[in-house]
């Protein structure tokens, strides 16, 4: 199968001609022909050990934008971690991690849609055995998501107001719209 382009796409519709398809109709088709799709990741390169505490915070730990269409991921500034669904639909969330932190602290990471825990169970909770131990852990889920739902990680331990180091050495964190 080959990707169309969007003159392709509008060439394909009837009423073209008179004008009257609306952008975001454009954009729908040219999504529904090429997938929907984006994400970020960090693949250790200068990014700096983040603090948390028992209160969840935006995990800022990314220095690539994965390839999109559809979905807007931003690595720098203040929207720095996001992705920004641009079409409404039923999407499956991916991260995978490699990180290190305290001695025997507990870590929670879960997904966040405009600044709102989005779904318990989309997440995962790793302890850290000793200084400098570095663990994997994943998630993966299904969501509904309106246009426009601005998706991120976010982090926090389990030692109360102590603030402790987390280091993401590897990870990323991926949206697919699936239907």
């Amino acid at each position: 199968m080959s990707l169309l382009t969007k003159a392709e796409v509008l060439a394909l519709l009837a009423d073209n001609d008179s004008g009257d398809i609306s952008p975001e109709d454009v954009r729908e088709i040219v999504h529904l022909s090429q997938g929907i799709y984006g994400g970020l990741s960090n693949n250790h390169s200068g990014i700096i050990m983040q603090q948390f505490n028992d209160t969840p915070t935006q995990v800022r730990q990314w220095n690539n934008a994965l390839p999109s269409i559809g979905i807007v991921p931003e690595v720098s500034g203040a929207t720095s971690g996001t992705l920004t669904i641009q079409v409404s639909g039923t999407y499956e969330l991916r991260g995978m991690f490699s990180f290190n932190g305290n001695n025997n602290i507990t870590y929670h990471l879960h997904v966040f849609s405009d600044g709102a825990e989005l779904d318990p169970h989309i997440g995962f909770t790793r302890k850290v055995g000793t200084n400098n131990d570095v663990g994997s852990a994943g998630f993966c889920g299904l969501v509904e998501l309106p246009s426009g739902s601005v998706l991120s990680v976010y982090a926090d331990a389990d030692d109360g107001a102590n603030l402790r180091d987390l280091n993401i050495e590897e990870g990323s964190f991926v949206a697919k719209k699936v239907g």
